[in-house]
């Protein structure tokens, strides 16, 4: 009697979905359901970023800057991409990845915009990571580790009264640290979402959502890593890159034949860009007429970690 009490109390605390809808036979994306308003979730995000921003790099460079805000405000401007105010960052950082945190924060490393291909690629990684914020990933997942702390609180203090001993670092602030344990991941469902509706994004907005699962091959055949270490906390183990191809290949299918017109034709001088911000930053400083790191000298762009 006892389980079946806990276990219905942590059954009540997890938090429900709101489905959209989608064409017959295409599968639905869901848009998680979160006890926090928008307000709460941009500050959830804003502490995370905070946070995050202590590990990295943050480049500062006028025309590449610009570049990913008009790729983002294509992006942003579709309903895929929910109400949210997306902000753009480039990150030194070699590896192929961006990450976004609940509320819109949007962070995009040098290695993304050196290994992809066109345009497109990259704003089929935007897409996917902004699709995070728009379904409130981060925002259920922070829900939930609310209400299981909470469940596990009741389910200690219920066990107690009925004369069960309970290990207190497991229903105190160890209860905590286990919810929060649990729910550190996007589960498969939702990175499986995030591509979906990040590829439904893209043709929404004009770009050719063929070129994110061509970017996931060509990641799957190289074994490059999608997963950055400094965001591991709100990032995701995300399934084989190869099947995640193979179910936006499918999804596609349903799409309405268009033509994708958004590359700005640009893309070509902002990775060279980038290229040589990432070679200048790494360069040593050699004597007293260096300036330190993160400030602005003559002939290079401001580098410096915030």
């Amino acid at each position: 009697m006892k389980a079946v009490f806990i276990a219905t109390v942590l059954f009540l605390a997890l938090p429900h979905v709101v489905r959209t809808s989608e064409a017959p036979g295409q599968r639905v994306v869901k848009v998680q359901k979160t006890s926090l308003t928008k307000d709460e979730e941009t500050q959830l995000g804003e502490q995370a970023a905070a946070r995050a921003e202590r590990h990295f790099k943050v480049i500062e460079d006028t025309d590449v800057e610009e570049w990913l805000r008009g790729v983002g405000a294509k992006l942003s401007a579709v309903p895929q991409a929910g109400a949210y105010s997306y902000q753009f960052k480039l990150v030194q950082d070699d590896r192929v990845n961006a990450v976004a945190f609940p509320g819109g924060l949007v962070y995009v490393n040098t290695g993304l915009l050196t290994a992809a291909a066109n345009e497109s690629e990259v704003a089929g990684v935007l897409a996917h990571e902004m699709s995070h914020v728009a379904l409130r990933h981060g925002a259920a997942n922070e829900t939930k580790t609310r209400h299981l702390k909470t469940a596990l609180q009741v389910a200690g203090i219920a066990a107690s009264v009925a004369g069960v001993p309970v290990a207190g670092p497991a229903i105190g602030l160890g209860g905590e640290a286990g919810a929060r344990a649990v729910t550190s991941k996007y589960s498969r469902d939702s990175e499986r979402d995030a591509d979906l509706n990040g590829a439904r994004m893209m043709a929404a907005a004009g770009y050719n959502p063929e070129a994110i699962a061509l970017l996931l091959e060509k990641l799957s055949k190289s074994g490059a890593s999608t997963k950055s270490k400094p965001w591991e906390h709100l990032g995701a183990d995300h399934p084989d890159t190869a099947k995640r191809a193979q179910w936006i290949r499918e999804d596609i299918h349903f799409y309405p034949a268009k033509t994708y017109d958004a590359e700005s034709g640009r893309f070509p001088e902002i990775r060279t860009a980038v290229g040589q911000l990432t070679a200048s930053s790494r360069q040593p400083v050699a004597g007293p007429e260096s300036s330190p790191a993160g400030t602005k000298t003559a002939g290079t762009e401001t580098v410096g970690s915030r």
